[in-house]
């Protein structure tokens, strides 16, 4: 049940299940998206509800246990369901995004690490090389025996990467002419 098709105006749509449904009144729309999705994977129509009395000041009745009627219309427009496909739908998002980032990573690592051999094959720019790199990585001199952890997002990667570059522009001009 990830798209359904749907008739509007004479018209073929797709529509992701966890849309409007046709004749799914405009109110318990709302409650679905708005108390039910946020809840995550681990939802129920129970922490649903009980979201919702707080939102409306209800404070008479139950505020654990939802209404038959609540259950029956989560059940007539498949929340469950409904919620399940749009879990699935974020779920792919976020690994298209991991793996554009992973695919970033590579690209830029290979390129670095090409400048950085390039430079250190040459003995008069090798140490310096090597400094100027790690210090624009963030990088402090270490000895032999420190370990340090260092996080890197995409983006200090990135400049990173431009800042190698650039260097490398300075520093050989006549093999960067491009």
């Amino acid at each position: 049940m990830s798209n359904i098709i749907e008739r509007v105006d004479g018209e073929v749509v797709e529509v992701d299940t966890w849309d409007q449904m046709a004749a799914e009144p405009d109110k318990w729309f709302v409650i679905f998206q708005k108390y039910f999705l946020p809840l995550g994977p681990g939802r129920s129509v129970r922490q649903a509800y009980k979201v919702w009395q707080e939102d409306h000041g209800k404070t008479q009745g139950p505020k654990d246990r939802p209404t038959r009627w609540w259950l029956q219309m989560a059940n007539r427009w498949e929340w469950r369901l409904r919620a399940f496909d749009y879990d699935k739908h974020l779920n792919q998002r976020t690994m298209n995004v991991a793996e554009l980032a992973i695919d970033m990573l590579q690209d830029v690592a290979v390129d670095a690490v090409e400048a950085l051999a390039s430079a250190l094959d040459n003995p008069r720019t090798r140490v310096a090389a090597a400094k100027e790199i790690l210090d624009r990585a963030g990088v402090p001199a270490l000895k032999r025996t420190e370990k340090v952890s260092v996080t890197l997002t995409g983006e200090d990667i990135r400049r990173a990467k431009d800042d190698a570059d650039e260097w490398e522009k300075k520093q050989f001009p006549s093999q960067t002419n491009s």
